[in-house]
């Protein structure tokens, strides 16, 4: 078992100092959805580590559930995240609802903006300890699909004293093995991603949740399932680390 420590200073090992953004006094502008798929890089990757993608929502940060919860406040109806099996949230709400008036794309994106606007839950409180001491042994690259800009959610992230070495948003989940091909691994709640990493030969490590049950299994065990991101972190320093050097050596 590794032990996590605390971090101390301004950085972890590594030539390069990574200076993450300071959250703003005022409230950043929203930029459409359609701005959002010219990806955006913010990247300082570190010579001799070896790269783990980490997905942003729902991985790191809170918003499926909390989504639910305000379409849950404004409808007055109950859906629960166990029920939220599909990533279409419209979709479980017309199921469980079939008179309630449609709810548009639109509006979801909507949501998900004042969320990031308001600062996101993290998934584990965890999480800024966990990434630095990962970081130790990885460069750490940030990539998401999301309808949030790009700087609202870097300044959140950096705010809830979460860092990393690369940063990115791209327009599609299935994008991100295109865009990071020689990372070693990926970490996602999203099973696809996974396996999209998994079918190029690199490690496809997907996080416990209610939408992905039994993802590891239909792989065929192609892919891993973390239950946390404690477990995420032991497997990831004690079994990948170790392969990730060889791989650089080779």
């Amino acid at each position: 078992m590794v032990k996590l420590a605390v971090p101390r200073g301004t950085t972890s090992s590594g030539k390069t100092e990574i200076h993450q953004p300071a959250l703003s006094q005022t409230e950043p502008t929203i930029t459409p959805f359609t701005h959002l798929v010219t990806a955006y890089r913010h990247a300082h990757l570190r010579e001799g580590l070896p790269e783990l993608v980490v997905d942003i929502e729902d991985t790191i940060a809170r918003q499926k559930q909390d989504t639910l919860a305000v379409l849950n406040r404004r409808y007055g109806v109950d859906v629960s995240i166990e029920e939220a099996i599909s990533f279409k949230v419209q979709e479980t709400y017309a199921r469980k609802y079939p008179d309630l008036p449609p709810i548009e794309r639109p509006e979801i994106i909507r949501i998900h903006q004042e969320l990031w606007v308001k600062g996101p839950q993290l998934t584990d409180p965890r999480i800024p300890r966990i990434i630095e001491s990962l970081r130790r042994g990885w460069n750490i690259s940030l990539v998401t699909a999301t309808v949030a800009d790009q700087m609202l959610v870097m300044e959140r992230l950096g705010a809830k004293g979460v860092r990393w070495d690369h940063f990115e948003i791209v327009g599609s989940s299935s994008e991100k093995v295109q865009r990071r091909p020689q990372a070693f691994g990926a970490m996602d709640d999203h099973d696809q991603v996974a396996m999209s990493f998994a079918d190029m030969g690199r490690v496809g490590m997907v996080l416990d949740a209610p939408w992905n049950k039994g993802a590891e299994k239909k792989s065929a065990g192609r892919i891993v399932r973390v239950a946390d991101w404690q477990e995420a972190h032991d497997m990831i320093m004690d079994e990948m680390l170790p392969e990730a050097k060889a791989a650089l050596r080779a």
